[in-house]
């Protein structure tokens, strides 16, 4: 049996005092909806760490000192 889901999902999300306070801000800032600022900045940071290369590993290389 295919099951087809609704796109619009509701889920229970939990934000740090200071996360919330910042989204509020911008909230009253742009005059975006609490929906809207979440899902941009979601969209923003995923976006960007999609973007963020890997950095080169930290190799530290053994030398002889010659005691």
């Amino acid at each position: 049996m295919l099951t087809r889901y609704h796109r619009d999902v509701r889920t229970t999300v939990t934000f740090d005092d200071d996360v919330r306070a910042k989204l509020d801000q911008e909230i009253r800032k742009s005059g975006k909806s609490f929906k809207g600022a979440v899902n941009y900045y979601l969209r923003l940071g995923l976006d960007a760490q999609a973007q963020m290369r890997p950095a080169k590993p930290f190799v530290v290389r053994a030398r002889p000192f010659g005691t």
